[in-house]
């Protein structure tokens, strides 16, 4: 019989880190699975590394380099089974993920992914707390990317719909995540269960075609939630989500418009104090009294408190 997931894990010249990665999979307390790992093309050790290891479960495909959003599209088409664990090359998953994982979607067949937290390692360190609830993760997605790609559990069904997009280069997931959010459910499980190393090398440090997509995607999903800022207000919005915001004027009209989301608080507080923190927090509590409304300066519950408390050391998934 065939197992319930596949794991699956593109890799690029990923050999510094992958031995790590692939032993954290295979000793999963969860075992029925298959672990399905492309190499996009490598030039270093990756293909020694992932063939000294002879475990059953492994499926090895190289082939030429044909870059990531190609290699993500064909490991879907190679995958026929009820679930799809997504695993990157260069971080750790906690043994108890895909068992945690597989019970959850098991009792909630209404999720069609479901992630988890993540704690940063290597050049940064903390706990990347991201919303639970589906209404919640989609509200986040007007922000933000609100999960982190290789944590997630997904319906394999879904990919019959969506798959990743060309269109959205080094935000794949988050596009693919708005796509998905028309026709199912989300969750992120209150655990961290993969830890998610920072360094120099990694996709996400292209941050110039990063942001613009980014943006691009957030003022997107403002529309399809029933938000359609001015062309002044969509500036400001990307200011906010690029960290580049200097010009308060129309920060009331853009707020007005915010206003119409729910949990207004949980989801523009975090990028409020992370643009405070980078700009300088008496400069920007200043300007801030100037405009905003006192409850998005002062905390007005021990949630909030603790949220932007946890949002300082808070970074982007991939």
């Amino acid at each position: 019989m065939a197992p319930p997931v596949t794991v699956f894990m593109p890799v690029y010249n990923g050999a510094p880190h992958l031995e790590a990665a692939i032993q954290s999979i295979l000793l999963q307390t969860f075992s029925d699975f298959d672990f399905l790992i492309i190499d996009d093309g490598s030039t270093d050790q990756t293909r020694a590394i992932i063939q000294s290891f002879h475990d059953p479960r492994i499926k090895f495909v190289s082939r030429a380099n044909c870059g990531l959003i190609a290699t993500l599209n064909e490991g879907i088409s190679l995958i026929n089974t009820q679930y799809i664990a997504r695993m990157d090359a260069d971080d750790i998953s906690s043994p108890e993920r895909l068992k945690l994982q597989f019970e959850y979607m098991e009792k909630n067949p209404h999720i069609g992914v479901c992630g988890t937290d993540i704690t940063l390692f290597g050049n940064a360190r903390g706990r990347v707390y991201f919303g639970r609830q589906d209404n919640d993760i989609k509200n986040e997605m007007i922000f933000h990317c609100p999960i982190a790609h290789p944590t997630v559990m997904i319906r394999r069904r879904l990919f019959d719909f969506f798959t990743y997009s060309t269109k959205s280069l080094h935000c794949e997931d988050y596009r693919l995540w708005l796509d998905l959010s028309q026709i199912t459910n989300f969750h992120n499980l209150n655990k961290s269960l993969l830890m998610y190393r920072i360094h120099q090398q990694q996709v996400s440090h292209k941050n110039l075609i990063q942001r613009d997509n980014a943006a691009k995607i957030g003022l997107e999903a403002a529309r399809l939630f029933g938000i359609d800022f001015s062309p002044q207000e969509a500036g400001f919005h990307t200011a906010l989500i690029n960290k580049t915001m200097t010009d308060f004027s129309g920060a009331e009209s853009y707020l007005e418009r915010l206003e119409k989301i729910p949990n207004l608080p949980y989801m523009f507080i975090p990028h409020w104090y992370e643009f405070c923190k980078i700009n300088g927090a008496s400069q920007a509590f200043t300007q801030a009294r100037k405009i905003l409304p006192l409850k998005y300066i002062i905390p007005h519950s021990i949630y909030d408190l603790r949220l932007r408390l946890r949002m300082l050391i808070k970074g982007d998934g991939k």
